[in-house]
């Protein structure tokens, strides 16, 4: 789904100001977009901001309504969309309600350990660790994405290094785990440094977070 080429083909909003959008998939184009042209081009500035591209960046986005032949993986991968949104409007719960509603759906139409199942329960983990403060519960659930993402992507997947990303967050804030948090922010780096520019926010947070890791250590020496 993702990269494919859509059509809106109805938009309306009603009384509540809310926005109702109907989009058709165009099939005949439902390939990788290729990201050297414009479209690529706007694909991976929106994916790197986590606004889904079959979404209109609007807080007052509601429904988004699919043909009827649509399968429902494409409704899950939208409702992950509406999800963002609501994380970009701290709607924690919100974000949450739609990413679990999205994993059901993943877990029902996809095959086991599929690489979107593991991307929303990190989503979700995110929720539990950053904004419930729970870094222990979140680690748990980390440590499962990664086994899946292992299984079914290449070992130096960008997706794999934000998982470890995440893994270093957690570490860092459990107490006598900095040194592992540091392992793991720098496997994050490896990978991040192999695979995307030297100004993108993934490799300049990963360095960031080394860093302050670093001067944690240094203090308890």
């Amino acid at each position: 789904m993702a990269g494919s080429y859509f059509r809106v083909s109805e938009v309306r909003r009603d009384e509540k100001h809310i926005w109702y959008v109907r989009l058709a998939i165009l099939r005949i184009f439902d390939n990788p977009l290729d990201s050297n042209s414009k479209f690529g081009a706007l694909y991976d500035y929106m994916l790197s901001r986590s606004v889904h591209p079959m979404c209109i960046n609007r807080s007052d986005i509601g429904v988004v309504l699919f043909q009827s032949d649509s399968p429902q993986v494409y409704k899950a991968h939208c409702i992950v969309g509406l999800g963002n949104l609501s994380l970009i409007e701290q709607k924690f719960e919100r974000a949450n309600a739609h990413y679990q509603k999205a994993l059901s759906l993943f877990d029902k139409y996809l095959p086991v350990g599929h690489p979107d199942q593991s991307r929303v329960r990190q989503k979700i983990a995110n929720i539990v660790h950053i904004y419930r403060r729970k870094p222990a519960m979140a680690l748990e659930d980390y440590e499962d994405c990664l086994e899946n993402y292992l299984r079914s992507l290449p070992s130096d997947h960008v997706a794999i290094a934000r998982v470890y990303t995440d893994m270093a967050r957690s570490y860092e804030q459990l107490p006598n785990e900095l040194d592992k948090a540091l392992e793991y922010a720098k496997k994050a780096a490896i990978i991040f440094e192999q695979n995307l520019p030297k100004v993108h926010t993934d490799n300049v947070t990963i360095h960031m977070i080394i860093k302050r890791i670093q001067r944690k250590l240094t203090l308890e020496q």
